[in-house]
């Protein structure tokens, strides 16, 4: 019912094969790293989507598209240079270039910034990714559990 909603897609199993590891205590961590990874991208894309928020269309002025281009490569170099556990990069650099495309591209962005009032919980694509990737690590977590 909620994939159907796109509450939450598919990447449930992708954040789950990341993250599961052979312990609990490893799991947990690389849970947490991933949901901080994700967490930073959608916090990213959110003040991109604060500053400029219909993100790149074909009537912005052009400094709108090359500040996007270098705030997103200072994110990724940022992201790379901090040396943060693997998982909290993957699913920073990965989750990050998706939206950075998404605000680039023009066209009809599902991406609202809270504090706009164009923003709702459901169907935002910064809730519903944070929303992926809870319900993967709470399925990872609790498989650890299973003898």
């Amino acid at each position: 019912y909620y994939m159907e909603k796109g509450v939450y897609t598919n990447s449930v199993v992708i954040f789950f094969i990341y993250n599961l590891s052979k312990t609990t205590g490893e799991t947990i961590l690389n849970v947490i790293c991933g949901l901080r990874g994700t967490l930073l991208a959608v916090a990213n894309a959110w003040l991109l989507y604060l500053l400029f928020p219909g993100g790149v269309t074909e009537t912005s002025p052009g400094h709108v598209f090359w500040f996007a281009v270098v705030e997103g490569v200072a994110f990724v170099c940022v992201m790379l240079f901090l040396n943060w556990q693997i998982s909290t990069m993957i699913f920073a650099v990965s989750t990050w270039v998706f939206f950075w495309m998404s605000f680039l591209q023009p066209g009809e962005d599902s991406f609202p910034c809270p504090f706009t009032e164009d923003f709702t919980f459901l169907g935002n694509t910064g809730i519903n990714s944070l929303i992926t990737v809870a319900v993967g690590g709470a399925l990872c977590i609790m498989v650890t559990f299973v003898p």
